[in-house]
């Protein structure tokens, strides 16, 4: 288990001084009037999630996340570490089934 936290921490570690270009985000000038307080939502465009806006804001945002996950050298440890520690028999919760529990 410290291993695996060694390499969580060397992962969030290469995470922060990674120099990654994210895209632009565009904002809006929508803001609400709720009881005579403006709050500016520059963001709310993104919530139509089915939007061509939104739809090309999430791919070009995936393709910057793919980028960097693909150049991470030890993520395939990670991966076969954690499918390890998650691979234990798992059992629901009993139900009737006629007369039977």
């Amino acid at each position: 288990m410290k291993q695996l936290f060694s390499i969580l921490f060397l992962f969030m570690t290469m995470m922060c001084s990674a120099q990654i270009t994210y895209p632009v985000t565009q904002k809006s000038t929508q803001q609400d009037d709720y009881f005579g307080t403006i709050i500016k939502d520059p963001y709310r465009w993104l919530e139509d999630d089915n939007s061509k806006e939104t739809k090309a804001w999430v791919v070009a945002q995936n393709k910057v996340t793919d980028q960097y996950l693909v150049s991470i050298p030890f993520r395939d440890k990670v991966t076969k570490r954690l499918a390890e520690l998650w691979d234990y028999p798992k059992y629901g919760a009993p139900f009737r089934k006629g007369e039977y529990l």
